[in-house]
C-alpha cells in the first residue's frame, strides 16, 4: 500500500457492531485515495457498505485540520458552488415548515462554508455548527457565528439545545455515521427536527455507471441503501416524516426519544425501495400513517416495514 497515506481496516460495523463482513466491490474505477483500489464491504448482519481499508482520518484531513492553503482552496469552492445560498435557503425553509415556522435555533453537522448557517440567521435563527476544516471555522466566527472545529464525536456539543438540525452531504464522510446520527438526536430538542441528505446505493446514477458512479470516490467512506438507513434514523430515535428518493435521499424526521441501543434495530424486507430505486419514489409520513407514491408499482407498505410503528 501507499507509504504517504496510513491505511486502517475497519474491524466493526459503525451500526449494528458486527464484525463478520462481504466483498461488496473493488475497482480502480474510482478516484480513489492513492494507487489504492476501492474496497468495499457490506455488513452480513444490517446491510451496511463502507470502504475497508480507508486512511486514517486525522493524518489524511491534517490540512483541513489545521487550515491551510489546501483547506481555504475547498473553502472558497463550497462557498461559490452556483445557486448554493438560494438552495440552502429554501432547505432551511422547508424544515421551518415541518416545525411550524416555530423553531429558534438550528445547527449545522459538518457545515463547511457555513451558507446554511447564513440562511438560518438570514430567516431570524440561531445559527451554529461544526466543521473539521480550520480555514471555515474562523471565518465563521469572524462572522459573529458559534462554530465548533473537530470531527463531531470528539466534540463537547450542548444537548437538547436546538430545534433543527442539519445533516447534508454528511454522513457518507463519517466514520461513525450511526454514533453521529446519535448526537443529531443527542443536541435536539424533544420534537425537533433533523433534515438529512445523502448517497445511497441502486440510485438512478448508480446503476447506470456501476463501479463509475461519480461518488465512488475518496473522502466517501459509508454508502446507505434507503432500507438500512430508515433503519438508522429510526434507530436512532427519530420518526421519520418525508423521505425522498431521487439520485440523493432526503429525510426529514422527528426526535421522538432520547438516542440509547434500547430501540430494537428492523430489519425488514422492503423490496419496494430496495428494488426498484431505478423509479421516483417518496415516502410520507402525516399523523402516523405511512403512504410510498412510485410510479409503475402498487405494492403495499405499512408503517411498521421501516420501523415506524
Amino acid at each position: 500500500m501507499s507509504s504517504k497515506v496510513i491505511w486502517e481496516n475497519v474491524k466493526q460495523c459503525n451500526y449494528c457492531g458486527k464484525s463478520d463482513f462481504f466483498l461488496f466491490m473493488r475497482s480502480t474505477e474510482p478516484h480513489w485515495t492513492g494507487d489504492e483500489p476501492l474496497t468495499m464491504m457490506e455488513c452480513k448482519n444490517c446491510g451496511l457498505v463502507f470502504a475497508s481499508p480507508r486512511p486514517n482520518a486525522t493524518q489524511f484531513n491534517k490540512n483541513y485540520l489545521v487550515g491551510d492553503e489546501k483547506a481555504r482552496a475547498v473553502l472558497e469552492r463550497k462557498r461559490n458552488r452556483p445557486n448554493v445560498r438560494a438552495l440552502h435557503l429554501n432547505h432551511v425553509k422547508k424544515a421551518l415548515e415541518f416545525h411550524d415556522n416555530k423553531a429558534t435555533s438550528l445547527f449545522d453537522m459538518g457545515c463547511g462554508a457555513g451558507t446554511i448557517m447564513e440562511a438560518a440567521k438570514e430567516l431570524g435563527l440561531d445559527a451554529e455548527g461544526n466543521d473539521i476544516n480550520l480555514a471555515a471555522i474562523n471565518e465563521l466566527r469572524e462572522l459573529g457565528f458559534n462554530a465548533y472545529h473537530g470531527f463531531t464525536n470528539q466534540l463537547e456539543l450542548p444537548k437538547n439545545n436546538f430545534d433543527i438540525v442539519i445533516n447534508f452531504d454528511y454522513l457518507e464522510h463519517s466514520y461513525n455515521p450511526y454514533e453521529d446520527l446519535k448526537t443529531c438526536n443527542e443536541i435536539l430538542k424533544m420534537g425537533g427536527l433533523l433534515s438529512l441528505k445523502t448517497l445511497y446505493l441502486d440510485c438512478p446514477d448508480h446503476i447506470l455507471k456501476s463501479d463509475r458512479y461519480q461518488l465512488f470516490r475518496a473522502c466517501h467512506y459509508h454508502y446507505f441503501s434507503a432500507r438500512n438507513l430508515a433503519s438508522m434514523v429510526y434507530k436512532a430515535g427519530f420518526e421519520i416524516l418525508e423521505l425522498n428518493c431521487n439520485n440523493l435521499i432526503f429525510i426529514i424526521a422527528r426526535k421522538m426519544v432520547e438516542a440509547s441501543n434500547d430501540r430494537p434495530i428492523d430489519y425488514y424486507d422492503y423490496k419496494i425501495i430496495d428494488t426498484n430505486l431505478k423509479k421516483e419514489k417518496k415516502v410520507t409520513h402525516r399523523k402516523r400513517s405511512v403512504s410510498i407514491v412510485s410510479r409503475g408499482l402498487s405494492t403495499p407498505f405499512k408503517a411498521s416495514d421501516i420501523g415506524l410503528h
